[in-house]
């Protein structure tokens, strides 16, 4: 027997096995309908016989949807995270070519990672760090909104001015290799993309969700062997890289 075969035949033995209550369900019940037909089981043999295939449907019911409940739980908890990974921060101290940032204001990213920018440019890799245009008042009022905060935009307007200035000295240092923009468009998500062009590349996502009480989330991962997905994903936020003014 040929490996598909064999394959085809266990995936069969697996959905019989999953669903032989049903089946036994379903073999009782015509065997009952033919006994009732024939005058062979009386109506009181027969009562008590619907009532114990109906227990038995219920029960079978109960079953299956709390397996798909489960099944489907544990598959986006895997998938979307409430926090950045260990992952994420690893592939930012190893990237050896690229590290593309979109954020807000960057305010934590960058005063946080300064020293881990520094390195990353020491190894002649480039950063590129996108942000939203703190010009832009309207632009400003938007985002201050969708975060939830009553404070006003020139609170923001601050944080992103203080965000470029942190990167003062490395950008007179680096002016090649460390690029800044601002983007004329409120950004929907956080991204995080380290050697996106190399086999190890990786891209971080963070949705950001209105008034968030806690890290905005879901926050997911992917990785160049998702194929199509890493790659339409790169591909918008390239485009979104395209679209920022220069600073």
């Amino acid at each position: 027997m040929s490996g598909r075969l064999k394959g085809r035949a266990r995936s069969v033995a697996r959905a019989v096995l999953g669903d032989l209550d049903l089946y036994a369900l379903l073999v009782a019940g015509c065997l009952f309908t033919i006994l009732g037909a024939t005058g062979i089981a009386d109506v009181k043999t027969l009562s008590s016989v619907v009532l114990a295939l109906l227990s038995v449907m219920a029960f079978s019911q109960i079953r299956t949807r709390r397996s798909q409940g489960s099944r489907s739980l544990g598959r986006l908890e895997k998938i979307f995270l409430a926090d950045f990974p260990g992952s994420l921060y690893q592939n930012r101290d190893s990237a050896s070519q690229d590290w593309l940032y979109i954020g807000v204001s960057g305010y934590r990213t960058i005063g946080a990672g300064r020293l881990q920018i520094s390195r990353i440019l020491q190894r002649n890799a480039t950063v590129r760090i996108l942000l939203i245009d703190y010009e832009d008042e309207e632009l400003l009022r938007v985002a201050v909104a969708r975060g939830g905060a009553w404070s006003p935009p020139e609170r923001l307007r601050e944080r992103i001015k203080a965000s470029i200035a942190e990167l003062a000295d490395l950008r007179a240092k680096f002016p090649t290799n460390l690029q800044v923009r601002l983007l004329p468009f409120l950004t929907t998500v956080g991204v995080n993309a380290f050697d996106t062009r190399s086999p190890s590349g990786a891209i971080y996502v963070q949705h950001y969700e209105h008034a968030a009480p806690g890290e905005p989330s879901p926050i997911y991962a992917l990785h160049v062997s998702d194929g199509y997905w890493y790659q339409h994903q790169l591909a918008e936020f390239e485009r979104m890289w395209t679209k920022g003014r220069p600073i």
